[in-house]
């Protein structure tokens, strides 16, 4: 009887441990596994053509058909939740890449996706940490993961981390130059204007087919008064551009044009432009300057007139309106605009030495002198204030006031 019992008691033992330890998968299920593999794989790629088609619909429900077939592939729940976020449903984006780390896989991609659904949520601490996650688990490999790290640093008011962060990182990647453009952002953000202007230049080796690097660096030229530089950019920009230049470019090059003396090549980078788009005030502005300077009062009076229907009381309006005045010996008429105008920017040393030069056409040299010194006390290096004083203490004719710019 005992072992009888005994035997029976290692039966029992050895179902349970049958039970206990699955048997490996017969050569049947082994067939039908990887078969199931090779349809999702299939499936994933008929996902892919849809996402680049922007069929993201399809793309949601194919890719999961994917994931049901192959619940190991990583890539399917990636471009599953790509297609959610497309779609603008990040909560079933979150569910999706939550199945994922379920089945066990962690991948830089989701967590990158991570950090996006936590940034659309204003979540900027947890975005930094989800891109931080992505950049570390691609081993620093993928410039996206680095990019948005830094982005989301600016973002977080950390500037500063952000710019070493891509510093860092950019050499990794010599013939991209995602990073080192947006290092010049963050650059110039942090008011580094030369940093800033230095990566652009490493930049442009990199995108010689692209138009947005030599924008940016030549709108960043102009910004520091770097005006023949920046119109050796901008004039090929805008030749290659043609009608699709944007009217910042278009601006920014006449202005260039006319602070390098060179009003006549204003004019034509302006004329036609200006003509159909009257509501572009800062060209209408650009346009009466450049003709001023050229001598053409009329076409000045028109570009100035179309201006101020817009803008009336714009500060650049009524410089422009002063010089004219002037020009024409309207004394009266030239210094009520010089005053609306200082109300508006009173440290302004045009407006001064131009409303000197008026009172000295008037016969007022002692107001001459006042406005002249105030010029000068705002800006110790005019040139214009220092002849002005000069030519007022030798009782002599004013200097003709030097041509006026504007902002682009």
């Amino acid at each position: 009887m005992k072992a009888l019992v005994s035997l029976l008691t290692v039966g029992l033992l050895a179902v349970g441990a049958g039970c206990a330890h699955p048997k490996p998968p017969t050569a049947r299920q082994q067939a039908e596994q990887q078969w199931n593999q090779v349809r999702a794989r299939v499936k994933l790629q008929l996902a892919e053509q849809q996402s680049a088609a922007g069929q993201f619909e399809h793309v949601v429900a194919t890719a999961g058909e994917a994931i049901t077939l192959d619940p190991t592939c990583a890539r399917a729940y990636i471009v599953r939740a790509e297609g959610q976020l497309e779609l603008g449903n990040p909560s079933a984006a979150q569910q999706t890449i939550q199945l994922a780390e379920q089945a066990g896989i962690r991948a830089a991609e989701l967590a990158y996706l991570l950090g996006v659904i936590a940034e659309q949520c204003r979540d900027l601490p947890g975005a930094l940490q989800r891109y931080h996650e992505a950049r570390t688990l691609a081993e620093d490999k993928d410039v996206d993961f680095i990019a948005a790290e830094a982005e989301c640093l600016v973002a977080l008011e950390r500037p500063v981390e952000a710019l070493t962060l891509v510093d860092e990182h950019a050499v990794r990647f010599p013939g991209d130059a995602t990073l080192t453009v947006l290092g010049a952002h963050i650059a110039a953000l942090l008011g580094d204007a030369e940093g800033a202007a230095r990566r652009y230049r490493d930049a442009l080796p990199l995108v010689k087919d692209g138009t947005l690097v030599p924008e940016e660096y030549g709108l960043l030229l102009v910004s520091a008064g770097r005006w023949a530089e920046a119109a050796a950019m901008l004039e090929p920009l805008l030749r290659t551009l043609g009608e699709n230049a944007s009217p910042v470019v278009r601006r920014a090059l006449a202005l260039c044009q006319l602070e390098a003396g060179d009003p006549e090549a204003a004019l034509r980078t302006l004329r036609e432009y200006a003509r159909n788009a009257p509501e572009d005030t800062r060209a209408q502005i650009l346009l009466a300057k450049s003709a001023v300077a050229t001598g053409d009062l009329a076409l000045a009076r028109r570009s100035l007139e179309i201006a101020r229907q817009r803008e009336p009381r714009h500060p650049e309006v009524l410089l422009v309106r002063a010089v004219i005045q002037w020009r024409c010996a309207d004394h009266t008429g030239a210094a009520d605009s010089l005053r609306q105008l200082l109300q508006q920017r009173p440290d302004d040393v045009d407006a001064y030495c131009l409303l000197a030069e008026v009172c000295s056409a008037q016969g007022a040299a002692e107001d001459a002198r006042n406005y002249f010194s105030e010029a000068l006390r705002r800006n110790p290096h005019c040139t214009w204030a220092q002849a002005g004083l000069q030519a007022v203490a030798a009782d002599g004719p004013g200097p003709i006031p030097a041509p006026v710019t504007a902002t682009p």
